[in-house]
């Protein structure tokens, strides 16, 4: 008897500690156990939507005060070239009239006349003639007493090289002498030294004006490319 009650205490006590095994197993897993998150906690958790900011670049304007502004010489020029200017030699009955405006826009005539040259149609005789109108741009200052200037454009009433007889005279259609094939043009100043100007310019006004002085005294125009001298007539 007393070796089946030890062999009974001994069952108990293995049950016993069977079962107190199975239970710490099970609490050491679940302690040790590592949840991962799932797919839709890592989705909720980030921001749907990233904005992004561009910054873009600006280039700074220089303000007038920094802008060279080059100088107006036409407005400087024009305003006082108020008088008409005579190109002729002073023999003869020809010359041009040329007169300037404020805007650099200019009108003349051309006229020369020879009434030995006539007939029963025209019996007043022959004139040739032209009336024109153009502008000069493109002004520079060349020196104290000189200007250049452009022949911009010059258009003729009647198309020179033709002809009509009315008024009992034959009309000769020419271009403007004096402008012809004009590019570039010099204005002298009154103050302009005669010693220092073309020896061409100075041939062609001496028929219109003294030349003696030291100085022009008026305002001239010089055709470079024909070497043919304007004068303003004051008088």
């Amino acid at each position: 008897m007393k070796k089946l009650s030890v062999i009974i205490a001994l069952l108990s006590a293995a049950a016993l500690f069977a079962g107190c095994s199975g239970s710490a197993g099970s609490g050491v897993s679940v302690v040790g156990k590592v949840t991962e998150p799932s797919s839709e906690a890592v989705s909720t958790a980030l921001p749907e939507t990233v904005e992004t900011t561009t910054v873009e670049a600006t280039t700074v304007e220089p303000t007038t005060e920094e802008q060279t502004t080059a100088p107006d010489y036409g407005s400087e020029l024009f305003g006082k070239l108020t008088d008409t200017f005579i190109f002729s030699s002073g023999a003869g009955a020809w010359s041009t009239q040329l007169n300037i405006h404020e805007d650099g826009s200019f009108d003349g005539n051309f006229h020369d006349s020879d009434m030995g040259v006539r007939d029963d149609a025209y019996p007043h005789g022959t004139l040739t003639y032209c009336d024109f109108t153009g502008k000069f741009g493109e002004v520079n200052k060349v020196n104290d007493y000189t200007y250049s200037m452009k022949m911009l454009d010059i258009e003729y009433a009647d198309e020179p090289g033709t002809e009509e007889i009315k008024d009992g005279y034959k009309y000769k259609y020419f271009s403007a002498y004096g402008l012809d094939e004009a590019d570039e043009l010099l204005v002298y100043t009154p103050d302009a030294p005669v010693s220092e100007l073309p020896e061409k310019y100075l041939g062609w006004i001496r028929g219109v004006k003294n030349t003696k002085g030291t100085t022009l005294d008026s305002y001239g125009i010089y055709n470079v490319n024909e070497e043919e001298g304007f004068i303003a007539y004051n008088n």
